[in-house]
């Protein structure tokens, strides 16, 4: 699922235009012939790597992958990619709309840079015994595996905003969408298991030395799973995986090649390594550490109460910093910690010792990543704590902390949220039924504890309204006809409650009132734009 995070920092990309990041002019002519740059990031790459010039074959390597988020950003800042859809008719979305189908279009340049950049690397980047044939439509697949779980989201949001009760009510009332949020986030979970199942190319093992060797494994460790599966990656990965967090929905993937390339006793060190994530729940403690970085972010965005886009961009970037370098951090260390699982059920470290060498190779031998230390660490690590027993134990307890530390982060952080959720349980519901125009069901909870004085008299001005006058234009009227009278404060509640109902384009001239602008002509004019602005 490496095309996860693309896709997301692709949908971050959107928040530039509401950034005010955007070149005013239009460039669509640019859009399209941007595709031509992963052909050429391959091309250079390719003969860097033929010419012995590695160095400098990596980086542009990894330009490549990076390109199609580059690209999008330069589609939508430097070429006016969202003016032009909305000249051509389209409706676009930002990152503040109720997200949809429509999100699609914004994003369809990434889409086709990705596109670009799977088929430039399968052409330049596939050496033999790799093929372009081979390469292609493994990672097209794994693309689209990573895509498709967006696209169905973006399909039940489009359902979900068909219903303006709905909608109304999931963006206003915090509580009732975080638990309709939490409940969508647990289904996911349980059903990505079975959906992988199905969008990777997998089988289950065939019975042979394989399958008995691995069900043994399995039984003496007293782990329990749905599924052994063979993963048909064209040979073109070595991996291994456990997906799920029950045995119900528990799927254990092999690839093609690691099954080709390891012998009895490796392949049963590298199951016992990922029963090791599997039962030190490090996927998890993953999550917990991620929605305690960022609930807690919220929350202090709300104490702070900071409006500011910069410095509400500050944090954010401050926080996915943090966050990533925790990541990395606990990454390496857990997959220490699975490699001491794997010496506990194996009773050795040369069988993990030896796959471990066959999966990276030679070359990669000293090679360490963001998740990973190098063979090199993990070879000595493993030698080490099999001399010595308390090199395990000193780095099981320190990751005992860490678990307990992300939990706890994660349970603060949620409690926090769900208290100041609940706190404004009654304001939020006030709200949604001013929005949805149930004025009297609003003007009912204007005395509960949680309702600000000023929200209480605008719920029970609006409860006076008869029914059939409680559009935008209607109260668009009243306000123009308040502040013609010099009621100020009347008109700006009536301005208020037409906001509420959808006129969007009152704001500028609810600013205006509450800067205090005085000037008849200026604000002669602010209203009959918004006047004019309301649909018959």
């Amino acid at each position: 699922m490496s095309y996860i995070f693309p896709i997301l920092f692709a949908l971050g990309t959107l928040a530039l235009s509401d950034l005010g990041w955007v070149n005013t002019s239009e460039l669509p002519w640019v859009v399209p012939s941007l595709v031509l740059a992963p052909y050429m990031l391959g091309w250079f790459a390719r003969r860097a790597l033929l010419a012995g010039r590695f160095r400098i074959g990596v980086v542009l390597e990894r330009l490549l992958s990076i390109a199609p988020v580059l690209l999008q950003a330069v589609a939508i800042g430097a070429c006016g990619w969202l003016t032009s859809l909305e000249r051509w008719g389209f409706a676009t979305a930002s990152v503040e709309d109720w997200p949809g189908v429509a999100l699609l279009a914004p994003l369809a340049p990434f889409l086709v840079y990705q596109l670009a950049t799977i088929d430039a690397r399968a052409r330049a980047l596939a050496f033999s015994p790799d093929s372009a044939g081979k390469v292609r439509p493994f990672q097209l697949r794994m693309f689209l595996s990573a895509l498709l779980p967006l696209c169905v989201f973006l399909c039940g949001s489009t359902q979900v905003a068909r219903s303006p009760e709905w909608r109304v009510r999931l963006e206003e009332v915090g509580l009732l969408g975080g638990i309709v949020a939490t409940g969508l986030l647990a289904l996911f979970l349980y059903t990505m298991p079975f959906f992988l199942r199905y969008a990777w190319d997998t089988a289950p093992i065939e019975r042979g030395w394989a399958r008995r060797m691995l069900e043994d494994v399995a039984r003496t460790a007293g782990f329990r799973y749905r599924e052994l599966l063979v993963w048909n990656t064209g040979q073109q990965m070595s991996n291994a995986a456990i997906v799920g967090f029950s045995a119900r929905s528990r799927f254990v993937f092999f690839s093609d090649q690691l099954l080709a390339q390891l012998g009895p006793r490796e392949l049963a060190a590298v199951f016992a390594h990922e029963m090791g994530h599997a039962r030190r729940a490090h996927a998890a403690v993953f999550g917990a550490f991620a929605l305690g970085f960022f609930l807690g972010a919220q929350q202090l965005v709300v104490h702070f109460e900071v409006s500011d886009p910069l410095w509400g961009g500050v944090i954010l970037v401050t926080v996915v910093g943090l966050w990533y370098l925790a990541f990395g951090y606990l990454s390496r260390r857990f997959e220490l910690e699975a490699d001491l699982e794997s010496l506990r059920v194996v009773g050795e470290s040369a069988s993990l010792i030896r796959a471990l060498e066959l999966v990276t190779g030679a070359h990669a031998h000293a090679r360490s990543s963001w998740r990973h230390f190098s063979t090199k660490d993990r070879v000595t690590f493993l030698q080490a704590a099999e001399r010595d027993p308390l090199v395990g134990i000193r780095l099981k307890l320190k990751l005992a902390r860490w678990r307990k530390l992300g939990f706890a982060l994660f349970a603060v952080a949620a409690l926090l949220q769900v208290r100041d959720l609940a706190r404004a349980w009654d304001k939020d519901w006030l709200i949604a039924d001013l929005r949805l125009g149930n004025f009297e069901a609003a003007a009912a909870r204007a005395a509960a504890p949680g309702v600000d004085e000023e929200l209480a008299r605008l719920a029970q001005r609006a409860a006076g309204i008869p029914a059939e006058k409680r559009g935008v234009g209607d109260l668009g009227v009243r306000a123009l006809d308040a502040w013609k009278r010099g009621n100020v404060k009347a008109a700006l509640q009536w301005l208020e409650l037409a906001r509420l109902r959808g006129g969007r384009q009152f704001e500028p001239l609810i600013e205006a009132l509450e800067e205090g602008a005085t000037r008849p002509e200026d604000l002669q004019r602010y209203w009959q734009e918004a006047l004019e602005a309301i649909e018959p």
